[in-house]
């Protein structure tokens, strides 16, 4: 079976209603602002618990490389964050669909 080869992707689509940096900064928490102010459209309710959790993955991010600008998020990180809230949970890394359902229920925490 002959497979089309794949052509790399030269450059993403980009919407030309927002900045190339949100508010002047190139922070995840100023793009996360951005994106509740242009995009969400779901209830308060799910607009704080969309907030809680990206809030943890952005409290990891510095806490493991020092800043949340936008340019050290890798899916390497994303892949920690992802291990870190398993073993928080105390559930093995196979369990993904039970452990994603319990990370809902992680109370937030301010600092």
């Amino acid at each position: 079976m002959n497979k089309k080869p794949t052509l790399p992707v030269l450059q993403n689509a980009s919407r030309n209603d927002l900045p190339a940096r949100a508010n002047g900064s190139d922070s995840l928490a100023a793009w996360m602002e951005v994106y509740f102010r242009l995009e969400v459209t779901t209830l308060e309710s799910s607009q704080s618990v969309q907030r809680r959790d990206l809030d943890l993955f952005i409290g990891f991010m510095v806490q493991e490389v020092g800043t949340d600008e936008r340019a050290q998020w890798t899916p390497r990180l994303s892949q920690a964050f992802k291990v870190a809230l398993q073993k928080q949970l105390g559930l093995p890394v196979e369990y993904e669909q039970e452990w994603a359902l319990r990370a809902r229920a992680i109370p937030y925490q301010k600092e």
